[in-house]
């Protein structure tokens, strides 16, 4: 997915910025050397009259050139400084008249062993916000520098910027933005510290005149902080330990940006040999790999005697589940049907199925819908290359399919008939859950242009659609996880979302009136971020996200819940990241 087509931030390399707006038309903003042919994205907003102003195009492209200078001038320089401790340097950014207001958080803690956590914001108590001069200002943020045993990763990001008078650049800005510090403490451990600030700047320093640049920093206010740490690292990257090679699989990062993939493959776990040890599929540009795993929690791959497909769409819809009820897992990998006839070999019985997977089909769930003992499949399914439509009405996805397990591998596709297209959206997953607690499954399907749809599963087996919750819905939604995070009885459900901290920036530059009202509201939508809908029961929903810090994940495709402590809660993991640039900047 792209920015929409009539207000579009291009990146080009690390020096320069295109912003596409409305015809197409390319507004060079700053840097060396300009694209030789900006690129348009396909699709995007043609919906009549949502061309912008000419004059508002170039009050946000102006923007966007100190925008650059900020973030990838001047924050980088404080940021060395702050990483050095060079409270000298650090000091001279400040003007005289420098207001500050800091938080005190060494009163909070919260722990949930190992993790240690430290939280505190202006809301929380005003006896936590404290007024600092520009010395005592750089004092604190040494401080929280010094709180790490060796030099930390420290680093800057832009949140939000407008100049204090409209149109007025020469003058003063104000707006947010995030400090980001993460190494190790002095026990060894990770540890991570996190400030929201709100700022007022002076005036923005020319490029050249960065790195010497004095006075230009007038006011400083800690919003947020937040510190965690723990005295050993909570995961590890160990697949090289445990026996799968991660040289094996195909690795964007190693690849030019023009052979870079957004979908590569997938990873998938099941006890494929009854043994009682979980085995991993992994399907890759590369090939299909299946490793068996051992008793001693390493794992040995068994690819080559399987008969497995030698090549295989990475991108193709798979489900595992035990659809003959012979009590081995089963594979579908798109539109090839594998049956297992226990100790890892696979019977390809495409040819005696009538399952026909789309190609269309990002993603499949599994479940006895209809309580008749056969696992059923649900196939989500998006607009793919669906051309000339617009954000604003979204593109009509070609409906969600759901195939009827009838035994003998014989299939029955019945979304239709019992209402579980989940309309015309674009879904990229979509979650069995019982919504309702009345034990039959319902289904959530997420929508990629709006809100999703709650199907509920009725005695007659039909289903009734409704929204999760009735205010404006999310958007760009590619991930989904369900699970009772609180432990309440209810199922909840998380939706990982669209977030571009460059997109919030921009929208909330626009001119109230740049667009109907009706349109803004919907042009709303693309920032607001991951959700969590706490279930209150009698399906009622309830939006969380943001009161648990848990709304600007990035473009998140994938997210899951998941016990990772054993303390009987379950944890979130939401991955992060469309197709970033480089490994340390990560888009979003």
């Amino acid at each position: 997915m792209t920015l929409p087509t009539f207000l579009q931030i291009q990146a080009v390399g690390a020096a320069a910025v295109v912003v596409t707006l409305a015809t197409g038309a390319a507004v060079r903003v700053w840097g060396e050397q300009p694209p030789s042919e900006p690129t348009r994205p396909s699709g995007g907003a043609k919906v009549a009259g949502l061309a912008l102003d000419e004059s508002e195009r170039k009050r946000l492209a102006e923007i966007e050139h100190y925008v650059l200078i900020l973030s990838q001038k001047a924050f980088p320089v404080l940021a060395s400084r702050l990483r050095d401790s060079d409270a000298v340097r650090l000091r001279q950014a400040f003007s005289s008249s420098f207001r500050g207001e800091s938080l005190d958080m060494e009163s909070t803690h919260h722990a949930r062993d190992p993790v240690c956590i430290r939280h505190a914001q202006t809301s929380d108590s005003t006896s936590l916000r404290q007024p600092q001069t520009a010395e005592g200002f750089v004092r604190y943020l040494i401080d929280a520098r010094k709180r790490f045993e060796s030099t930390p990763k420290v680093g800057f990001s832009l949140r939000g910027l407008a100049p204090t008078e409209k149109d007025h650049f020469e003058g003063s800005w104000q707006g947010g933005c995030m400090l980001r510090l993460a190494g190790r403490s002095a026990d060894g451990g990770p540890r991570e510290t996190r400030l929201e600030f709100a700022f007022r700047l002076a005036r923005i320093p020319d490029v050249e005149e960065v790195e010497e640049a004095t006075g230009w920093i007038e006011e400083l206010r800690v919003l947020e902080i937040w510190e965690v740490s723990s005295p050993y690292p909570l995961m590890e990257e160990v697949a090289g330990q445990r026996g799968i090679d991660p040289g094996q699989f195909y690795d964007n990062w190693s690849m030019g940006l023009t052979q870079r993939v957004p979908v590569t493959g997938g990873v998938y776990v099941a006890d494929f040999d009854n043994d009682d040890r979980l085995d991993v599929l992994i399907t890759d540009l590369n090939g299909l790999f299946l490793y068996r795993g051992q008793a001693d929690g390493k794992f040995v791959e068994v690819t080559p005697r399987l008969g497995l497909p030698k090549r295989f769409p990475p991108s193709a819809a798979v489900a595992l589940g035990d659809f003959d009820r012979d009590g081995l897992v089963d594979v579908i990998l798109g539109p090839v049907v594998l049956r297992n006839g226990g100790e890892f070999q696979f019977e390809n019985i495409t040819w005696r199925t009538n399952l026909k997977m789309p190609q269309d089909a990002t993603g499949c769930t599994v479940v006895d819908y209809d309580l008749d003992g056969r696992l059923d499949v649900y196939v989500s399914r998006s607009a793919g290359s669906v051309q000339n439509t617009s954000w604003i009405d979204g593109p009509g996805g070609p409906g969600n399919q759901l195939w009827r397990n009838l035994g003998g591998w014989q299939f029955e596709e019945v979304a239709a008939k019992v209402h579980a297209t989940a309309g015309r959206r674009s879904v990229f997953t979509a979650a069995w859950l019982d919504a309702n607690n009345d034990g039959r499954p319902d289904i959530y399907a997420i929508g990629e242009f709006g809100p999703g749809a709650l199907l509920i599963s009725r005695p007659d087996g039909t289903f009734k659609e409704m929204p999760l919750e009735l205010s404006d819905g999310d958007f760009g939604t590619m991930g989904l996880a369900a699970g009772d995070y609180d432990n309440d009885g209810y199922v909840d459900v998380y939706t990982s979302n669209m977030y571009s901290k460059a997109g919030r920036r921009i929208f909330d530059n626009l001119s109230p009136d740049a667009y109907p009202p009706e349109i803004m509201a919907r042009i709303k939508r693309f920032i607001t971020g991951s959700e969590l809908y706490r279930n209150l029961g009698d399906l009622r929903f309830q939006r969380v996200g943001e009161g648990m810090a848990l709304k600007d994940v990035g473009w998140s495709y994938g997210s899951t819940f998941v016990d990772l402590d054993n303390d009987g809660y379950l944890d979130l993991y939401a991955n992060a990241g469309f197709t970033s640039v480089a490994r340390s900047e990560p888009d979003g």
